[in-house]
């Protein structure tokens, strides 16, 4: 079996403030507008 990747765009600031309202959100650390953040879901 094959699974498929998909790539999503994320607003880090929407997670920045969803982190600050329900703590079960993982928090991020600012990242600088021209880097790139990779991670897993």
């Amino acid at each position: 079996m094959q699974t498929d990747f998909k790539l999503y765009k994320v607003d880090m600031k929407y997670i920045r403030n969803l982190h600050n309202i329900d703590d079960k959100v993982l928090s991020v650390s600012p990242q600088a507008e021209h880097e790139k953040f990779y991670g897993l879901f």
